[in-house]
């Protein structure tokens, strides 16, 4: 980290935004859930409608081949992140409550994306890097892959990450 500077902005803006944000809301939702008195399918339906939406938000920015004013819109997203971690505690009725975990998994999703892209872009010089680490180590026989095949996109390990992503809140 000490080599890239902006790396550790990176990272230390990052630590900070999940470290209100993972905690508080996973714990959050369980008590909101309990207070309104909502079953656990409801839970469910709150945390598989966050994952769909950071699934949509890696998928849109896969598709792009350019994200224009990356810096603002990395910036841009913990800000909408706080505003609809704020809006979940306000809201009764169930539907809305989903729909705004759906816009929180897609501005969490945008934000983790870019900086995956950004940290693959700086270290090893490809924006597939983070991805299909994370695809890859989703299946064991890809544990001894080369860092070229790392760094080259993957429609399957690219596959199999927005699959794990989808699948682990």
């Amino acid at each position: 980290l000490r080599r890239h500077r902006q790396l550790t902005r990176l990272v230390v803006v990052i630590g900070l935004s999940e470290m209100c944000f993972s905690g508080p809301v996973a714990i959050g939702l369980v008590l909101l859930t309990a207070e309104r008195q909502w079953n656990a399918a409801v839970l469910g339906w709150i945390l598989s409608s966050f994952s769909i939406g950071g699934a949509f938000a890696g998928i849109l920015l896969t598709v792009l081949s350019r994200v224009p004013k990356a810096g603002l819109l990395l910036a841009g997203s913990p800000l909408l992140t706080a505003v609809l971690v704020g809006l979940l505690g306000q809201v009764t009725v169930i539907a809305p409550v989903i729909a705004a975990s759906a816009l929180l998994g897609v501005a969490s999703g945008v934000a983790m994306a870019i900086v995956v892209m950004i940290f693959g872009q700086i270290t090893h010089g490809s924006v597939w890097y983070g991805v299909n680490l994370l695809g890859g180590a989703g299946v064991a026989t890809w544990s001894n892959g080369t860092t070229a095949q790392i760094d080259a996109f993957s429609l399957e390990w690219v596959l199999i990450a927005l699959a794990i992503h989808a699948v682990a809140p």
